[in-house]
């Protein structure tokens, strides 16, 4: 039997319109597009002192030279209370 040519167009319709679904797609999890990439740089500053301005990095060899730095970089003191070192 053949189809009319108004049969077959309708067929298409509805099939572009999502008459027909596959019951299996149906329960798979969607997977999103990614967004796009953008690189970035590995040592980026993370934040800046209050005090003293300098831009704080992930990876950094700096001592600030105040001693009540409020980030934490202030110099290392040691307290020993032992007269024979």
């Amino acid at each position: 039997m053949k189809k009319s040519t108004e049969q077959f167009f309708k067929d298409i319709e509805d099939l572009v319109n999502g008459w027909y679904r596959d019951p299996i797609e149906d329960d798979l999890p969607v997977i999103l597009p990614l967004p796009p990439y953008r690189p970035t740089d590995p040592n980026a500053p993370i934040a800046k002192c209050g005090q003293c301005g300098i831009l704080l990095y992930k990876v950094m060899g700096y001592a600030c030279p105040h001693g009540n730095c409020p980030c934490g970089l202030g110099p290392i003191m040691c307290q020993n209370n032992d007269p024979s070192i």
